[in-house]
């Protein structure tokens, strides 16, 4: 695992260079998972999550052989979002904050595919950090369904009641 230093520099890398990102260990290591897994499960659709940093690299590897991309308060620099691309943020986290800009944009243009696409919640405690953890995620409805696919309800359900016991790289 990766210390909270380390996190940071990579942040900083980010925002300057993305190129430069896709060096950091973090970054290789998911790509040569995600590969790996593709080459050993060929014909099947994957699921990707992410959360923060881990969300730019979601982003990265969405493609049409993954039925659904969700990222929790995702780092994001003006990313083309894809059409099973999902996004659930808090509007008190300052990691995710240039989502709302590409959110107003696709509200205007593509009002149901922002509503289903990009999850905003409110702000519950004032803290920055706070709404950052995965922990916001006990905030939405057990029932309610992200992504697409057969099958798909029960499956997300679960990875969301789950996900906040794992760090996910």
């Amino acid at each position: 695992m990766e210390n909270l230093g380390t996190d940071w520099i990579n942040n900083l890398v980010f925002i300057v260079s993305d190129p430069g990102y896709k060096l950091n260990p973090r970054y290789r290591t998911a790509v040569k998972m995600y590969q790996n897994a593709m080459n050993k499960y060929q014909g099947y659709k994957f699921e990707l999550l992410g959360h923060s940093q881990s969300g730019i690299i979601v982003n990265d590897l969405c493609s049409d052989k993954v039925r659904n991309c969700i990222s929790l308060n995702p780092a994001y620099k003006n990313a083309s979002l894809k059409n099973n691309e999902y996004i659930i943020r808090s509007k008190g986290d300052v990691v995710s904050k240039l989502t709302e800009p590409k959110k107003l944009i696709n509200s205007v243009l593509y009002p149901k595919w922002s509503k289903k696409h990009m999850i905003t919640m409110d702000d519950k405690t004032g803290n920055p950090i706070t709404e950052h953890k995965v922990d916001i995620l006990d905030r939405l409805n057990p029932n309610m369904v992200i992504g697409r696919g057969m099958g798909n309800q029960l499956m997300i359900t679960v990875l969301i009641q789950n996900i906040k016991y794992k760090r996910i790289y």
